[in-house]
């Protein structure tokens, strides 16, 4: 993929590291999870070279030149009866929306997960939450996601507990 002379690469975890340097990665990551979650989330420690080696864990960066401009992350949870690949931190750069990269970074990161776990579980499911405000839940149904209200007839919630 080529927009505008500068080439598009899709980078799944220490791949990353073969292209820019770990501060660069560290750097530009963060800036993209600031973008996310706020500023609050600059407090927190990134420990992207360990989650990046973990097996349970899949990030899969957008490269436009030089630049990450997006993200995905991907966590197995081995819950019976089915395997559960919950789906993260999917941010695309507000300056380069529109441009196909958040589509693209989804299904590479559907596509690395695959190649990683289907072999050990035999079903799965990618699930992720969103919220209302983002206003992108156009986004996520033309990825083919739904709701999982559907499944259950009734509206289904997620219970936290922060600890």
């Amino acid at each position: 993929m080529n927009i505008q002379g500068n080439e598009v690469q899709v980078l799944i975890s220490r791949e990353v590291y073969n292209v820019l340097p770990d501060e660069v990665v560290e750097e530009q990551y963060r800036s993209l999870m600031t973008q996310l979650h706020g500023e609050a989330s600059s407090a927190v420690p990134l420990q992207l070279p360990a989650r990046l080696v973990s097996d349970s864990e899949i990030i899969v960066f957008l490269l436009y030149g030089r630049r990450i401009v997006s993200t995905a992350q991907a966590s197995l949870a081995t819950t019976f009866p089915r395997a559960h690949v919950y789906i993260n931190n999917v941010v695309t750069l507000a300056s380069h929306h529109r441009m196909g990269f958040a589509s693209e970074v989804l299904r590479s990161l559907q596509v690395a997960a695959l190649d990683r776990w289907a072999e050990t579980y035999e079903q799965f499911r990618f699930e992720l939450s969103n919220s209302p405000k983002k206003d992108n839940a156009g986004f996520y149904a033309r990825m083919g996601f739904r709701p999982r209200t559907k499944e259950s007839g009734d509206e289904t919630v997620v219970w936290v507990l922060d600890v």
